[in-house]
């Protein structure tokens, strides 16, 4: 019988996904940590979802990440909140494009908010820290 090594397959996740992820319900906040490069990788996961047809009706969603606790969806209205990144096609395109400004725009070991700009009523917000390059997202699981 074979044996799953559930650590290994985690750490494979994270990789692939390119940052780290988790919410800090104390700070009421998700928290994204990679090199440039991985993180670029959720702006590139937004712009696939809504180019995607399918996710055109209100309630499609995505899951990321090896837990899959961290969810895109489409809904009547923009948030972010516990649960993930809310809002209409167009809203989370607007997310993805502020997203890819700020990373862009701000230094390696540094980190920008997006609160906001995206949503005035948002429940949460999303903090991304910019890591050095080869910086591996599952060293923080």
């Amino acid at each position: 019988m074979k044996k799953f090594d559930f650590n290994e397959i985690d750490k494979k996740e994270w990789v692939k996904l390119g940052f780290f992820y988790s919410f800090n319900a104390e700070l009421g906040r998700w928290e994204f940590y990679g090199d440039r490069s991985g993180l670029q990788n959720f702006y590139k996961e937004l712009i696939a979802y809504v180019d995607s047809p399918k996710n055109f009706g209100v309630s499609e969603h995505i899951h990321l990440g090896p837990y899959a606790y961290l969810k895109i969806m489409t809904w009547k209205s923009s948030s972010i909140n516990k649960d993930g990144f809310y809002g209409s096609i167009d809203e989370l395109r607007r997310l993805a494009e502020i997203f890819i400004q700020k990373l862009n725009s701000t230094q390696e070991q540094d980190c920008f908010t997006i609160s906001e700009e995206y949503s005035k009523t948002n429940e949460a917000s999303l903090m991304v820290c910019i890591k050095a390059d080869g910086f591996d997202p599952s060293s923080l699981d």
